[in-house]
């Protein structure tokens, strides 16, 4: 049985992030991206939740059309939960939500956690009798079952916007990355001389206090970046065409994404071909790991399990090739993640990257 969302929010990228992870929980999503097509689509209810941005308008810092919504949500839906989401939110406005209109969260996009995020939604449905609305360990089991391709590596993500840094480390996540956040030229550069990294995502204007709005400090990190021989992606909402040449004629750069139009799914095709073509070149996945390898703990059977999911094979197809039933495959799983301390494959296949696990078909 699945349940109704409605997503009003008029950020395409955000739209997108919080459809996808309340459709991994079972949801149907109706979402809109405007006051006036947040009041029509309330009329295609019912609902059992509404995720709404306090502000509708980008350029408008004091809009609150969120809000307008949330109490003819309210009115109309008066059993559904509704949870307020925004990067404009005081404290005024949080206990205006939570306490005038009968919100039941309020969430800052600037401080965005995964894990929290989906704790809140389980908690503000859980009186529904559905099956999706899932616990910690059932959550587990569905990541179990996930069979997006993992790649690992180590990725340096310079970007001074909270909302964007918690949509890059979530991307990343889901490739089964390591992230690291930068929001400065001078921050990012130092990690570059101290450490490898097998891909740099950058902003072309970065965090400065000698030109904090007319800067283009990425273009320094891209120099660094090409002479260090990591592959560079660049995603930016303020390049003309001529800094886009730039960007790739000069500094070579491996992609190049306008923030305005970012598509998940091609920002993650290119980004996986870049972290392929960044351990290719002996960057960050090379270098040694140190303390006691995590692949030691594990069984014989339950590394012939991680090697297969590495493959990207299905439950059901390493079932068929190690002759077990899907379930046995599924315990095995959930047994990996207990101990490599994880909980997606894609986690799982990262640090089995990490620490030397060779994928390649085992003779017997």
């Amino acid at each position: 049985m699945t349940w109704h969302a409605l997503i009003v929010e008029d950020d395409p990228a955000w739209r997108e992030l919080l459809s996808e992870m309340l459709e991994d929980l079972g949801a149907r999503i109706t979402t809109a991206e405007s006051y006036e097509s947040a009041m029509a689509a309330i009329q295609r209810g019912p609902y059992d939740l509404a995720l709404l941005d306090l502000s509708l308008e980008s350029e408008d810092h004091e809009n609150r059309d969120g809000m307008r919504v949330l109490a003819r949500f309210r009115e109309q839906w008066p059993d559904a939960a509704a949870v307020l989401i925004t990067g404009y939110g005081t404290v005024d406005v949080a206990v205006q939500a939570l306490t005038t209109y009968g919100a039941r969260d309020f969430i800052r996009k600037e401080t965005f956690d995964r894990r929290r995020f989906l704790e809140t939604i389980r908690r503000v449905v859980h009186t529904r009798p559905t099956p999706t609305i899932i616990g910690e360990r059932q959550a587990n089991e569905a990541s179990a079952n996930d069979t997006t391709p993992a790649v690992g590596g180590r990725v340096l993500v310079v970007e001074d916007n909270p909302a964007w840094q918690s949509i890059f480390r979530e991307l990343f996540e889901d490739l089964g990355c390591d992230v690291l956040i930068s929001v400065s030229y001078a921050e990012a550069r130092g990690w570059l001389q101290r450490e490898p990294f097998d891909l740099v995502v950058t902003d072309l204007k970065l965090v400065s206090s000698v030109s904090p709005w007319e800067n283009r400090d990425g273009f320094h990190l891209l120099r660094v970046a090409r002479e260090k021989n990591v592959p560079a992606i660049v995603v930016s909402g303020l390049a003309t065409p001529e800094e886009i040449d730039r960007a790739f004629e000069e500094f070579g750069v491996f992609g190049f994404f306008d923030k305005e139009g970012l598509q998940r799914e091609s920002f993650l095709r290119l980004a996986r071909t870049a972290l392929q073509q960044g351990q290719s070149q002996g960057t960050a996945t090379a270098r040694s790991t140190q303390g006691p390898n995590p692949l030691d703990t594990l069984t014989e059977r339950q590394l012939e399990v991680l090697r297969l999911l590495a493959q990207g094979k299905t439950n059901k197809e390493i079932a068929a090739e190690l002759i077990v039933t899907t379930n046995t495959v599924k315990k095995h799983v959930l047994a990996i993640f207990d101990k490599l301390g994880v909980n997606s494959r894609a986690a799982a296949v990262a640090v089995a990257l990490q620490h030397g696990l060779d994928v390649e078909t085992q003779d017997e």
